[in-house]
C-alpha cells in the first residue's frame, strides 16, 4: 500500500504485507511476520513487531513496544513505558523508553539507549551511550 494512513482504532499489517508512507494509529499496531513500513509510525498504545518486520523510520508509541525475533527498525524509537527486544531484535538509531527497556539475546541497538532501568542479556549489545541502572544478564 502506498501512501500515508491515519487510522482511529487498531492497525494490522497482514504477513508480508507493506506501507510506503507513514502510519498513525490511536489504538495498537501489529506487524504480522514479514511486513514493513517504510515511513514513521506513530501510535498512541502498544506496537508489536512480529518475527522479520522491519520499520524503515522512527517509531514513537504511547505504550509498550515488542521486537519480535529479527525484526528491526531503522530510527529511533521511542516509548512511554517498556521496549522489549527478543532475540535477534535490532534498532539502527537511539532507544528510549520512559519505564524499562530489556535487551534479549543477540540483539543490537546502534546508538544511545534511556530509560529508567537497561536490562541487557549476555550476547546484547549497545554501540552509544546508557542511561539509567543497568544489569547485564549472563
Amino acid at each position: 500500500m502506498r501512501g500515508n494512513v491515519r487510522a482511529d482504532g487498531d492497525v494490522v499489517i497482514a504477513a508480508d504485507g507493506g506501507l510506503d508512507g507513514n502510519l498513525r494509529a490511536d489504538g495498537a499496531v501489529v506487524l504480522e511476520s514479514g511486513a514493513d513500513v517504510d515511513g514513521n509510525v506513530t501510535v498512541a498504545t502498544h506496537v508489536m513487531l512480529d518475527s522479520a518486520t522491519e520499520i524503515d523510520g522512527n517509531l514513537e508509541a504511547g505504550g509498550d513496544v515488542l521486537l519480535d525475533g529479527d525484526a528491526h527498525v531503522d530510527g529511533n524509537l521511542e516509548a512511554s513505558r517498556y521496549v522489549v527486544l527478543v532475540e535477534g531484535a535490532s534498532v539502527d538509531g537511539n532507544l528510549t523508553a520512559g519505564d524499562a527497556v530489556h535487551l534479549g539475546v543477540n540483539t543490537d541497538v546502534d546508538g544511545n539507549v534511556t530509560a529508567s532501568s537497561v536490562q541487557l542479556d549476555s550476547s546484547a549489545t549497545v554501540a552509544g551511550n546508557g542511561t539509567g541502572d543497568a544489569t547485564r544478564i549472563d
